[in-house]
């Protein structure tokens, strides 16, 4: 007879652990190899930490959109009359300071003027100067903002996209620099006043408008004053 063993183990009869640290770089999402096994960073599990929990969590509470042509792992809303959808801020955690953080969706509108993407204070507390991340809708053109509390970001599409046909926007903050590229165009570019690199935000996250925006950002900026 012949034993098939599960991973992880070998032998005549699969009595033996394999060393998993002599094979090269087996620990995935920066798990470290110690003796026999691997040692997951918080937020993965898994023989080779291969499973993210965090992305299971989201899936639980944040089921797929109902359009018809959702893709296998993305999500679809359509938001009216003040609609939003609020997610817990795991869903976009903070990276290292000079690590890019990218805001990546496809949008269809034909408001002049609205919220896409906002995380900043918690509900409830006063926003103004504090730290934010959003990306909206202003006179048509695509605002890419966000402040690291030492001055705002704001950079604005060439174009306007309020047309009603389906735009990809790709938003991306690297410390105080940040670019917004629109349907694979040349990407805007601009950065924050300042020297601070980290943005630090503890709020929820709000896609496609937010309970009462003006009150949660207490925006003093006219660039960032959302219409409906």
């Amino acid at each position: 007879f012949q034993c098939l063993c599960l991973d992880g183990f070998t032998g005549e009869r699969c009595e033996v652990p394999e060393a998993h640290c002599q094979l090269r770089h087996p620990c995935l999402n920066g798990g470290i190899c110690k003796g026999t096994a691997c040692l997951c960073r918080q937020g993965f599990s898994g023989l080779y930490c291969e499973h993210d929990e965090l992305q299971h969590q989201l899936k639980a509470e944040w089921p797929e959109g109902s359009g018809g042509n959702d893709a296998p792992g993305q999500y679809g809303a359509y938001f009216c009359n003040g609609g939003y959808v609020a997610l817990p801020r795991h869903a976009f955690p903070r990276s290292l300071p000079e690590s890019p953080e990218t805001i990546e969706l496809e949008v269809r509108t034909s408001s002049a003027n609205g919220l896409l993407f906002w995380q900043g204070v918690e509900e409830g507390e006063p926003g103004k100067a504090k730290d934010f991340i959003s990306l909206g809708l202003k006179d048509g053109h695509l605002l890419f903002s966000y402040q690291l509390g030492s001055g705002e970001a704001n950079i604005r599409s060439e174009d306007p996209v309020d047309d009603g046909e389906w735009h990809r926007v790709t938003a991306i903050r690297e410390g105080k620099r940040g670019s917004l590229q629109v349907d694979g165009e040349e990407a805007v570019t601009g950065e924050s006043l300042g020297r601070n690199v980290m943005v630090n935000t503890k709020g929820r996250i709000y896609l496609g408008g937010a309970p009462d925006i003006q009150t949660l950002a207490s925006l003093s900026s006219p660039a960032m004053h959302w219409g409906r």
